[in-house]
């Protein structure tokens, strides 16, 4: 088996390390064994909450809804990328929560998988319980692609996956595929009301960085698309 650590490292986002955050934060951390990890300084001491973490590499100056003129700082996911993928050495680049527990075969199975299909793939993987997606999991290079052409879409909002669905579909045909019955991951339950505080509103929905994707999304809000079975 390979080591894991030459083949994949992880681009996230982390919350204030506060509960309830911070044992769900910890707690996916642990799991990820110290694979490399990207995130943006979007919080209050993210940097020295992560001090004792060498694998987590904290990078300052991303842009956030605060520089687009929104009251918080969710970071804009295309600046995100921009600065974290020249930070990274490995050839598969994941982009994940910091609230997933990777299981214990995670590297086992993820070793069959790049052994059948090599880095030429895009992978969702699903929460347990849900259709929403916990990771997207693609090669470096076609990160570097996708990056070329997305929107200036902030984080945790609805609409940039509709968006990166469509775009996965049409530029790597065939090559798209759902991962979740091989790579299960395990979604921690918590609380989502800081969405609502930061925004100021009484529905999601109504929120202006949530209509401020949408504005920007490109694409008919269709069905979703969903991608082909890994088996």
């Amino acid at each position: 088996m390979s080591d894991i650590k030459n083949q994949l490292s992880f681009i996230t986002v982390f919350k204030k390390f506060r509960e309830p955050y911070l044992s769900v934060q910890n707690g996916a951390l642990d799991s990820w064994r110290g694979l490399a990890v990207v995130a943006p300084n979007s919080e209050v001491d993210t940097k020295g909450a992560c001090l004792g973490r060498p694998n987590v590499h904290i990078l300052d100056n991303v842009q956030t809804a605060r520089d687009l003129g929104y009251g918080h700082q969710a970071p804009v996911i295309r600046d995100l990328l921009l600065k974290a993928l020249p930070t990274i050495n490995t050839p598969m680049v994941g982009f994940m929560g910091s609230d997933i527990i990777l299981p214990d075969n995670f590297q086992e199975q993820l070793d069959h998988i790049l052994e059948k299909y090599g880095y030429n793939i895009f992978l969702t993987v699903l929460k347990q319980h849900g259709k929403s997606t916990g990771m997207f999991l693609t090669s470096k290079y076609w990160w570097r692609k996708i990056v070329r052409d997305l929107p200036e879409f902030i984080l945790g909002r609805f609409y940039w996956r509709a968006w990166l669905e469509r775009y996965v579909e049409k530029t790597m045909p065939g090559l798209y595929f759902d991962a979740t019955p091989i790579l299960k991951i395990i979604h921690q339950e918590h609380d989502y009301s800081h969405i609502i505080i930061q925004e100021q509103v009484n529905s999601y929905r109504r929120a202006a960085s949530v209509v401020h994707n949408f504005e920007i999304n490109k694409v008919e809000v269709l069905a979703p698309i969903w991608p082909k079975m890994l088996l």
